[in-house]
């Protein structure tokens, strides 16, 4: 029969062995995992190649540039272009491309147009402009006023010959900014049309006066005559999303002095993009190459106030581009910045090979 001095230094001696077995498992297991992270660190894992799940995107069709024969300058803070990285501070080398959907046509389309113009006050019958776009007239408050709307995407122009209207000019009821955006808000609403994807703390408001039929900027509201209202979309994958006319959107309203105490809307334009959840990663162009295009003048200006003919690019961010004509892709860009708002150019963001060429378009179709 063992002695309690005989279990006592067994029981050690299997303390000691398994103390070192855990010693040894956790070390074995520290240097696993510390070579895990040395290979990481300096030969790391590369990401999937992009899934490009859409084949070869539509070509992003842009306007035709507000300006021509201008050069560039690198002026930002570094004095060098910015290095756009994704996770880990990792150099970006893709980009999330997101599906727009596109309604067609239906035989209740015109009817509904008419249910969607008669709430705010078109009632008269309608003219065919063609490519599904109708045309209403009506007068209200001794105001001729003019509506295009598309009949199928419910994107619209509205009119009216407000910069000769003596009440206009007058302004006796000035409406401040923020009652211009909630008459803004509030047309929309009422033909069923504001977008779920408004980003409302967006919203911004500019002062304008009338001289010789042409807005220029008012100084106070006190000289102002018509207050113009841009409504922006919400962020796409943490990116802004930029219009044909920078700094302007394609949700833009002029409100003016109504005929009672309400404001008026003399002026709107709605084109609206319906982006859906569907998207898929394509390589990215180089910053440094966008640049080269747009030296090149493959980008295009979508505004410049600057005098010289030189361009001082300030700052350079991404965003995605939303035209006032059907896409069926919202496609990234690089936005050239100027100072203040004076100079705005975009380029592709999608190296040109993901893009149908004319041929592969007219094919399709």
């Amino acid at each position: 029969m063992p002695s309690l001095h005989n279990v006592t230094e067994n029981t050690k001696k299997i303390l000691k062995i398994g103390g070192i077995l855990i010693l040894i498992i956790v070390f074995v297991f520290l240097l696993v995992r510390g070579g895990i992270f040395v290979k990481d660190y300096f030969f790391p894992t590369p990401p999937p190649p992009p899934t490009v799940t859409f084949g070869k995107l539509t070509p992003v069709i842009f306007p035709q540039s507000v300006s021509t024969d201008v050069t560039f300058t690198i002026d930002t803070v570094t004095g060098k272009l910015p290095v756009f990285t994704g996770e880990s501070n990792i150099p970006l080398d893709r980009v999330r491309v997101y599906e727009i959907f596109n309604p067609e046509f239906s035989l209740l389309d015109l009817q509904n147009a008419k249910t969607i113009v008669s709430k705010v006050g078109f009632l008269g019958r309608e003219v065919s402009l063609g490519d599904n776009v109708y045309q209403w007239t009506t007068t209200q408050s001794g105001l001729i006023r003019v509506i295009e709307l598309n009949i199928v995407n419910k994107n619209f122009t509205y009119q009216s010959a407000f910069r000769q209207f003596e009440r206009v000019l007058q302004a006796l009821r000035m409406p401040d900014r923020q009652s211009s955006v909630a008459r803004s808000k509030a047309f929309l609403q009422k033909m069923g049309l504001f977008p779920g994807d408004i980003d409302e703390s967006k919203t911004r408001t500019e002062l304008l006066k009338i001289e010789n039929e042409e807005l220029l900027t008012a100084p106070t509201l006190r000289e102002a005559q018509v207050i113009r209202v841009n409504f922006y979309q919400e962020n796409i994958n943490g990116l802004p999303i930029y219009y044909e006319y920078p700094p302007y959107s394609s949700f833009n309203f002029f409100v003016a002095t109504g005929d009672g105490y309400d404001p008026d809307i003399v002026q709107a334009e709605y084109y609206h993009q319906l982006i859906t959840e569907n998207s898929a990663t394509y390589p990215i162009k180089p910053v440094e190459v966008a640049y080269q295009e747009l030296q090149e003048g493959k980008g295009y200006i979508a505004s410049n106030y600057v005098a010289e003919d030189v361009v001082k690019i300030k700052d350079v961010e991404m965003g995605y581009y939303a035209s006032s004509t059907e896409q069926n892709y919202l496609v990234p860009i690089y936005i050239f910045k100027g100072l203040s708002e004076e100079f705005f150019a975009y380029v592709v963001a999608v190296p040109d090979e993901w893009f149908e060429t004319p041929e592969e378009s007219s094919e399709d179709n």
